[in-house]
């Protein structure tokens, strides 16, 4: 009986996707839901990637405005430091700062590995090497309850040897429509191989950001594609009569660049005594000799628009001076300034320095510009409507509650800070 519903279900995959995508599944671990976990509450949560906290009445989006008046809504998700993608979305299934689960940027080096990560190289970042803490789809499993994944930073890497039992290697290609009906399909598996804990990620918004800044039509645009999504995949859930929570999250916000304010360290340091990871609205730097660093942080004292810290000096509300992948220097931007390493040749400039659009990643303190959002609704969520602004990493130990499953993982999170917005 057990190898029959298994043909069935690889058979159902194949139907489902052909040979354009591949679902992986996870043969290690549970592999049905315990009985506890049949019986649980399912949470579907959402990331729209780069969508600000101001965008819902910024613009048009119809569905997402009228969640307020079925659950909560913050009035600003503040991302943790730096207010990058990886390490915010990291944060928000781990419940973790960046110095406590290893995701300090989106590119980095750790100096006792000598080596770097580097976002867009997926046999780089699926290296579980790199990830601190534990992902609420392996706190789940740990728990008898299955958990699938539509991307999400870390899903598609063998943290702690394990995975989402479903999950999908990052494509960007794969339509959002591909990814909502996904999700359904996987809500309609025989309930104990249904996933309670289910992730689904957007990147329109964040991309329209990027290249056009947050006031253009394109993000309005984005912004109603993925309105629509979550519109779509809400009505279609309601025919399967499960208890389903929705929890809908933004890792970061988006700032304009302000042409006036980029500069170009080669101007003010010699690039070669030192590796530089991330720019634009901060550069880690990485010194090639210790004893160049005095000199290095004197030099770039004089580059406007910035600050430089040594990573023992950075102010305690980063939580990020306990790793040395953060860097031996941090040159911070002040809000709307962006830093390159050098000046790039006309034809090899990035979009970034050709279009004068948005970007993210400066301090959450200066820049509200950097905070997301935090939308939640289903039969577990109170309906009290607009909350007060709240730290992502909060986040984590809400959905384990939505879930019905204690936090047993030592995170930096709160579970008294959300718990009050549980039924």
């Amino acid at each position: 009986m057990k190898n029959s519903k298994s043909i069935l279900l690889n058979l159902f995959f194949l139907i489902l996707f052909g040979c354009s995508q591949i679902v992986e599944r996870d043969p290690r671990g549970i592999q049905e839901n315990t009985s506890s976990a049949k019986s649980s509450p399912y949470v579907v949560m959402i990331s729209l990637d780069g969508f600000r906290h101001d965008y819902l009445k910024k613009y048009d989006a119809p569905f997402m405005s009228k969640i307020v008046k079925t659950g909560i809504q913050a009035e600003r998700l503040i991302p943790i430091f730096p207010s990058k993608t990886f390490p915010n979305h990291y944060s928000l299934v781990t419940g973790l700062y960046a110095e406590n689960h290893g995701l300090v940027a989106n590119r980095f080096y750790d100096p006792e590995l000598k080596e770097s990560y580097q976002l867009g190289n997926s046999k780089n970042t699926r290296q579980g090497k790199w990830y601190g803490g534990s992902p609420l789809w392996l706190s789940v499993r740990e728990q008898g309850m299955l958990s699938a994944s539509f991307f999400w930073v870390g899903s598609d890497a063998n943290i702690n040897g394990n995975y989402p039992n479903y999950y999908i290697p990052y494509d960007g290609k794969i339509s959002n429509d591909v990814r909502v009906e996904t999700i359904l399909e996987w809500l309609q598996l025989p309930e104990e191989k249904r996933p309670h804990f289910l992730t689904l990620y957007f990147s329109d918004v964040d991309s329209a950001g990027h290249r056009y800044g947050p006031d253009s039509l394109e993000v309005a645009k984005a912004i109603r594609e993925v309105d629509q999504q979550i519109s779509k995949l809400v009505e279609k859930t309601k025919a399967l009569n499960l208890s389903i929570n929705f929890v809908i999250v933004s890792d970061h916000g988006m700032k304009a660049i302000e042409n006036a304010k980029k500069v170009y360290l080669s101007e003010f340091i010699d690039p070669s005594k030192a590796q530089f990871k991330e720019r634009g609205p901060l550069t880690l730097i990485y010194m090639n000799n210790p004893r160049d660093l005095k000199g290095y942080k004197n030099a770039l004292k004089k580059v406007p628009f910035t600050k430089v810290y040594e990573r023992k000096d950075l102010p305690k509300r980063f939580h990020f001076s306990k790793t040395s992948r953060a860097g031996d220097l941090i040159l911070l931007a002040e809000p709307g300034a962006y830093i390159y390493p050098e000046k790039e040749k006309k034809d090899e400039q990035s979009s970034t320095e050709k279009y004068s659009g948005g970007t993210h990643g400066y301090d959450p303190g200066l820049s509200k510009e950097m905070s997301g959002i935090f939308l939640a609704f289903g039969p577990n969520v109170t309906n009290d409507g607009l909350i007060k602004p709240f730290e992502n990493i909060h986040v984590y130990p809400y959905v384990m509650g939505l879930l019905g499953l204690p936090v047993k993982q030592k995170i930096d999170g709160d579970q008294s800070v959300l718990k009050s917005f549980l039924k």
